[in-house]
């Protein structure tokens, strides 16, 4: 009888433990996160939305990105953000950097970064001759710069300055191109902030 009971309690206790393990590591996705309709469903191409996990009182929460899970009293975080992940960084009670280089999403971060000077952010920018750039970039080199990537490549530095982080840059450009890249870039400012 004693030989039974202990099995029976054996069976139970791995019972419980599996039950826990499935929900702290199985993802479960909110009812709004569920197409109503097939004209709903996302891209094929469109990135997973975030899921949420069950939260248990003696488990750390945590934060879910497409790059995997983090707990949310996580001081540094080394991820690859995906549009509309930028929003769920505020869920990180304790963060203190945050590298995201590589992310594809670099105008969201670039604002996250401006609205939380106390997080150390760091992020890379595509520029249009394929060089990706650090937004601790300090100098930069723009000789490839051409009147048909004048645009662009403005743009692509609006993401490195205007306050979104440490970088002074220099720029490094063949002579014909530099005046017209001072011309627009003293418009683009005139104009972005007068």
């Amino acid at each position: 009888m004693r030989k039974v009971l202990r099995v029976i309690s054996a069976i139970i206790s791995l019972c419980f433990m599996t039950f826990l393990l499935l929900c702290t590591y199985s993802p479960l996705q909110p009812a709004s996160a569920v197409p109503a309709s097939p004209a709903e469903q996302t891209e094929p191409n469109s990135s997973p939305e975030p899921r949420q996990e069950i939260s248990l009182p003696f488990v750390t929460p945590k934060v879910t990105l497409t790059a995997g899970s983090f707990p949310e009293d996580t001081q540094e975080l080394t991820a690859q953000l995906f549009p509309g992940e930028t929003a769920l960084l505020a869920q990180f009670t304790q963060l203190k950097r945050a590298d995201l280089s590589g992310s594809q999403n670099v105008d969201e971060i670039a604002a996250w970064a401006a609205a939380n000077p106390q997080i150390e952010v760091r992020y890379t920018v595509p520029m249009p001759n394929g060089e990706s750039v650090s937004s601790e970039t300090t100098a930069l080199d723009l000789s490839w710069v051409t009147p048909e990537t004048v645009e662009q490549t403005i743009h692509q530095l609006k993401l490195l300055t205007d306050g979104y982080g440490p970088v002074a840059l220099l720029y490094i450009i063949s002579e014909e191109l530099r005046g017209v890249l001072n011309v627009i870039v003293g418009l683009f400012r005139f104009f972005h902030h007068g």
